[in-house]
């Protein structure tokens, strides 16, 4: 008969479709099915049914549901863990609450608020793994609003580090891959929004030698800006290589938007704008970026759609069309001031003075 280990094998079969086989369908519909296991099987544990509903949550939902529906869908496991006494799953869960919020575009200034909370009770529960990255994800969204907090204060010795030189060391030492994918992503993401590709293109390779070349990754923040960078230094460096990279990124979330065109649309539209752009394919360029940055608007990525106009506008300015060149500009900093990123809205502002 069925037991919790039917749904677990079923959770690990729904991964290895996913992540192997490149078989999304299948591998949501295998993850549905666990779900649906546990809730016709009255004898499983409270355990059993939130630790399946911790991995569906933060691993399979965003394939296909919008990504603010899976926040509430997270929001819900970290109470279930809590009440089941599930504390690893609990801290990691607030840690992918708080990653999902920011990702999907919400607030920035509640976001914080969220880490702070998170922080102080994955500290309570003494899950040192989850503290530590939740203070390092703490660390980008200060960096975002601009504040000069140093998030590191709240380690209070969890580990031998105080700053985040330290704990990279930390983490090479201890072989903590997911403190090293959570570093390199956060420099990656930050070297990009502020204009220094080469800086964040040796990130991407480094967050590819940690989570591997093979098979699709279980986020999908890595592959979008290393194809954004890819097509980006292509064009700068007429570099053949960075151009087939960002081509097989591209070909990837082609693939994803089948899945969901909620939060794939409007990245595959930005990255085959790149692409055109990086190909000297001007108009096609124009009516991809004006389409990615409409489906960002309509999935109400408002952090994409800063993105995307602070992308446009340097299409224009490559191009000579200063006045729209300073228009995207400006709807980008707009953009970025919804969010919260308030850094941010300072860089484009220098950017746009020197247009």
């Amino acid at each position: 008969g069925y037991t919790s280990d039917s749904a677990f094998g079923l959770i690990a079969f729904a991964h290895a479709e996913i992540r192997l086989c490149r078989d999304i369908d299948n591998g949501y519909r295998l993850a549905k099915m666990a779900l649906l296991l546990l809730e016709g099987l009255n004898t499983i544990s409270i355990d059993a049914r939130t630790r399946v509903n911790f991995w569906f949550a933060t691993a399979f939902a965003f394939w296909k549901e919008p990504l603010r529906a899976n926040v509430v869908l997270i929001r819900e496991n970290i109470e279930e863990c809590l009440k089941a006494g599930i504390n690893d799953h609990a801290a990691m869960s607030s840690l992918a609450l708080c990653r999902t919020r920011l990702f999907a575009g919400e607030d920035i200034s509640s976001i914080e608020k969220d880490h702070t909370l998170s922080i102080s009770m994955a500290e309570r529960l003494r899950q040192v793994n989850a503290h530590v990255a939740l203070i390092l994800s703490h660390g980008l969204i200060l960096k975002l609003i601009g504040s000069d907090k140093d998030p590191f204060e709240a380690l209070n010795q969890a580990i031998p580090a105080k700053n985040e030189n330290e704990i990279l060391h930390f983490a090479l030492s201890k072989g903590k891959k997911g403190m090293l994918h959570i570093l390199c992503q956060h420099q990656m993401l930050l070297n990009f929004w502020f204009n220094r590709y080469e800086a964040a293109a040796e990130m991407a390779s480094k967050l590819e030698g940690i989570v591997g070349k093979h098979g699709y990754t279980m986020n999908v923040i890595d592959p979008f800006y290393k194809g954004l960078i890819s097509f980006k230094l292509a064009r700068l460096l007429k570099d053949e290589e960075k151009m087939l990279a960002g081509e097989s990124v591209l070909g990837m979330f082609q693939v994803w938007v089948n899945a969901s065109t909620w939060n794939f649309e409007n990245k595959k539209l930005l990255l085959e704008a790149e692409r055109h752009f990086s190909r000297g394919e001007m108009k096609e360029a124009e009516e991809k970026f004006t389409a990615s940055i409409e489906s960002a608007r309509k999935h109400r990525f408002v952090n994409e759609e800063g993105l995307a106009n602070d992308l446009f506008s340097s299409f224009y300015r490559t191009n000579g069309n200063i006045e729209k060149a300073k228009r995207h500009n400006l709807d980008a900093q707009a953009c970025y001031k919804k969010w919260g990123a308030y850094a941010l809205v300072q860089h484009l502002k220098e950017t746009g003075n020197s247009i």
